[in-house]
């Protein structure tokens, strides 16, 4: 999980895709050129170890 939410990390994991097995996280970006900025978010599916919804 990101670092953000170390209070989660014994607690769930990213949920992994059963077929491809890969994780579901994406990253998505917004860049202003007239500003000269550079922002993104980083998001991630996260799943209860103990199966209970979050």
């Amino acid at each position: 999980l990101l670092s953000i939410f170390k209070e989660l990390e014994d607690t769930c994991r990213v949920l992994k895709d059963t077929e491809t097995n890969g994780i579901f996280t994406t990253v998505i970006g917004l860049v202003g050129i007239t500003r000269g900025t550079n922002s993104y978010y980083k998001l991630q599916l996260p799943e209860s170890d103990n199966g209970l919804s979050l």
